[in-house]
């Protein structure tokens, strides 16, 4: 089964769409600073780690 299947029933339709954004983001963050899939690297700076926890903690608090 896939995941999108599997948790939208037991998450709820927001809060599965708000891991969907963040893990999105966070992998464009990957995908950028490693340079995969043909995309310019750009290296991982404080500003955008930064941005990335804060990120990841108001989605936490947005979930709950």
């Amino acid at each position: 089964m896939f995941g999108i299947a599997a948790l939208m029933p037991r998450l709820g339709a927001a809060p599965m769409m708000i891991i969907l954004v963040v893990a999105e983001i966070a992998a464009a963050v990957v995908i950028s600073h490693f340079g995969t899939l043909g995309s310019p690297q750009r290296s991982l700076t404080v500003t955008k780690a930064v941005g990335l926890l804060l990120l990841f903690l108001g989605a936490a608090l947005a979930i709950r």
